[in-house]
Parts: structure tokens; sequence; C-alpha cells
């Protein structure tokens, strides 16, 4: 299970979700109600992890972003896709794991 270290509202309808991976399949579940921008971004030693977004409406099944899909292989920040936001759950999920990572997430929500 992934460790959440921090969700933070912060002003003007911006949220921050931090997370910290340690193995294979860590992953955190979030509901992003009413999202209208959200980037991630990846830090850590990559070698060979992967660090997937996926999304689903039953809480249960979930898939890849179906619009453009997130898989970071390396360092770095993706923006979703605005096509993307209007799903009720949102996974972040390591699908391969060789060393800790942490992702960082951002979304700003309509009032």
């Amino acid at each position: 299970m992934a460790t959440t270290t921090a969700m933070v509202r912060e002003d003007r309808g911006q949220i921050s979700l931090t997370v910290t991976f340690t193995a294979q399949n860590d992953a955190v579940v979030f509901q992003p109600i009413r999202a209208m921008a959200m980037s991630i971004q990846s830090t850590g030693a990559f070698t060979a992890s992967h660090i997937q977004m996926q999304v689903s409406n039953d809480g249960v099944t979930y898939t890849a972003l179906p619009t453009t899909p997130v898989d970071l292989l390396a360092l770095g920040v993706v923006s979703i896709d605005p096509k993307d936001l209007g799903y009720k759950f949102y996974k972040v999920i390591m699908t391969a794991a060789s060393e800790a990572h942490s992702a960082f997430i951002n979304w700003f929500e309509r009032s």
C-alpha cells in the first residue's frame, strides 16, 4: 500500500497530493471533485519502475486514461488531458518497481 504523506487544500481551489511508493503495485485512489486541470510529477531514481494513472467510475475496474495514457518511466511532469477529467475515481499505481518513488498530483477545482 502506498503511503499518502500529504493532501493539502490550497488557495483558489488548488489541491496537492503527495504519494510515496515503496513496492510494486503500491497505489493510492483519490476523487478530484470538479477538477478542471490536473498534473502529475514523478521523482526518484528510475531504473525499472513505472508509475501509471488509471481511472474508474465504479471504483473496482480501473483502466488507463483513454485520451492520453500516463505511464511515467522517468522523472518528469505530465499534464492530464482535459478530456480525461470526468471520472469519479483516479488511481496512481507503481506497476513495476525497483526502488522507492514519489508522485505529486496537483489539481484545480471549479468553485
